[in-house]
């Protein structure tokens, strides 16, 4: 547990006020880490519920027990194939209770990495989800089409529906179960990134006109 696994150039706190209702440093390491763990599936987006980080990441030198105390469940990579309408209704669903920026909101909140979304707490649940995007081969990001099909990297606890996100469990094709943990996923991230340095990008845009 004491072993070294990588090393952070800056901190990265966990807040559940930030990681569970908008973008945090920690939900896009996480995010980062699962696609790039998904990239043997061509997965082109990572979807990771704010929920499943519990802990920090201090600046320096990490060890495999800090890994774990952030990401303690478990929970594993799954890759399937999403329709664009089902990717807008899981992101939908993610920031349906994300409405108080001084507070925790819930766990289903999207942490995401090759997605762009911009949402409305103020909005009506249901209708908080302004736009969204996903990047292409090509490295550019596009508008989501209802119509495409998208390979996303999810864990195994979202796909079996977990915080509620039934589309996940129930419109998800050509899964692929690979078996690694989220804190494998993080190790194996940080081991090839070192000195990770990391800074928020702005992949998750909050905004309240209540419009």
């Amino acid at each position: 547990m004491a072993t070294v696994v990588g090393e952070l150039a800056v901190e990265m706190p966990m807040s559940k006020a930030e990681c569970r209702g908008g973008e945090c440093l920690l939900g896009d390491m996480a995010a980062e880490a699962m696609l790039a763990a998904a990239a043997r599936y061509e997965a082109q987006a990572a979807i990771v519920n704010g929920g499943a980080i519990r802990a920090g990441l201090p600046a320096g030198k990490a060890s495999l027990a800090d890994v774990i105390t952030a990401f303690p469940f478990g929970n594993t990579l799954v890759a399937c194939d999403l329709q664009g309408v089902d990717l807008l209704s899981a992101l939908e669903h993610g920031v349906s209770t994300a409405h108080d920026p001084n507070g925790s909101g819930t766990g289903r909140f999207p942490q995401v990495a090759g997605i762009r979304y911009v949402f409305d707490p103020s909005r009506e649940a249901g209708s908080r989800l302004i736009s969204a995007q996903v990047r292409g081969a090509d490295g550019k990001f596009a508008a989501v089409d209802p119509a495409a099909t998208y390979r996303v990297a999810i864990s195994d606890y979202l796909a079996r529906g977990g915080d509620g996100y039934t589309m996940l469990k129930d419109r998800a094709k050509n899964v692929a179960l690979d078996g690694r943990t989220m804190d494998e996923m993080v190790t194996g991230y940080l081991s090839t990134h070192s000195p990770l340095k990391m800074e928020l990008d702005g992949r998750i845009e909050r905004t309240e006109t209540g419009k």
